[in-house]
């Protein structure tokens, strides 16, 4: 259900995008486009990481079955069918993404208690440096 809920709430987000079609909110995570629900939630919330001050700028939920998986590996090579995951590793503090053309660093990476979706923190790229 919540599954369900984050993927209905990423739809009723989508915006028009330059090709016609609607688009919901995503980033920029290893090449690969992931789709997000952004907010602000967290906005000037100031942590403390490793004796920097840094400020939350922006706070991303995303959908855990996104990233790459210890357990599904299944990988079939005599036939047309080739699934795995994809080459998308979960996202983790102190790496940088690209949300709408602005450069991130993950300050914060946490899970739900579910396990259904990532919380990620954000500060400005530059910040506590």
């Amino acid at each position: 259900m919540l599954i369900a809920g984050m993927e209905e709430l990423q739809n009723d987000l989508a915006f028009p995008g330059d090709n016609g079609t609607d688009e919901a909110p995503s980033f920029l995570w290893k090449g690969a486009t992931i789709p997000c629900i952004p907010s602000t939630e967290t906005r000037g919330t100031m942590l403390e990481i490793g004796g920097k001050v840094l400020e939350i700028t922006l706070t991303l939920r995303v959908l855990r079955k996104h990233f790459i998986t210890a357990d599904s590996t299944l990988i079939t090579m005599d036939s047309t069918l080739y699934t795995m995951d994809n080459d998308t590793p979960t996202p983790v503090a102190g790496k940088k993404l690209t949300f709408r053309g602005r450069t991130y660093r993950i300050a914060n990476a946490g899970e739900d208690a579910a396990r259904a979706f990532f919380k990620l923190d954000l500060v400005d790229a530059n910040s506590g440096r």
